[in-house]
């Protein structure tokens, strides 16, 4: 079943971390290669072959896993995006700018896709609280309600 090929996963991700401590990075990229083929919904398999690329110095191919990781995983893009928001840079890879400057403009650009995206999310997220406040109001659970519930009398 299901549990039984989760659990398959589980051990080829365990085996290529494994290697991965162990300095095998051959045997770890191949294990991670076969966990993502498996399992290609995995964003954590792409998150640590991004971050094994990397460490490699194989940036780009460690930006394409990470991206990967980003379209399996939607909060893995907000997590980027604060980084380039905040000045951060790309994955820990290279800041926004340089990365423009050594390959083109396709990375800036998909840092401002990113941006976008969080905007978009922000402002749903912002859509939604109001609609939970204004729900919870509603039912006689606003501020001034809880605050009478905590400390009553006060």
């Amino acid at each position: 079943g299901s549990g039984g090929r989760r659990a398959e996963l589980d051990a080829l991700l365990a085996e290529a971390e494994a290697f991965e401590r162990a300095g095998d990075t051959s045997r770890a990229l191949a294990s991670y290669a076969s966990a993502l083929r498996a399992a290609p919904f995995r964003a954590d398999a792409a998150t640590n072959l991004a971050c094994l690329l990397k460490g490699l110095g194989r940036l780009r191919d460690a930006r394409r896993e990470h991206l990967r990781a980003q379209r399996i995983d939607r909060r893995l893009r907000v997590i980027e995006a604060q980084r380039v928001m905040g000045g951060g840079r790309l994955f820990g890879c290279a800041d926004a700018v340089s990365l423009g400057e050594a390959d083109g403009d396709h990375e800036v650009e998909g840092a401002r896709e990113v941006e976008r995206t969080v905007e978009v999310e922000m402002e749903r997220e912002r859509a939604a609280a109001l609609v939970l406040r204004r729900v919870l109001a509603s039912g006689g659970y606003g501020a001034a309600a809880a605050r009478a519930r905590v400390a009553p009398g006060a």
